[in-house]
């Protein structure tokens, strides 16, 4: 007896947009800038971005990490890296 399976495979594809140049001073800042791109996502689960700043604390970058589910998310340190890099 042979049983059919079927393949998954995921792939992180990263894309270019224009990132608007804002100076983030405090956490304050920091929310303002991400719910331009968090959207109604925040009430169905949870995720992790990260907000890339230059050394005068302006936006050059975000990427989203980790999406979880309803009480967790969990975030590889790997990615973060790639994202940096």
């Amino acid at each position: 007896m042979t049983k059919n399976a079927k393949a998954t495979e995921f792939t992180l594809k990263a894309t270019t947009n224009e990132v608007p140049v804002v100076k983030i001073l405090c956490s304050a800042d920091a929310e303002k800038f991400a719910r331009q791109f968090y959207h109604d996502d925040i009430a169905i689960y949870e995720s992790a971005f990260i907000i890339l700043l230059n050394q005068g604390n302006m936006t050059i970058g975000w990427a989203k990490i980790a999406q979880g589910g309803v009480s967790a998310t969990i975030v590889d340190v790997r990615l973060v890296a790639q994202v940096c890099d």
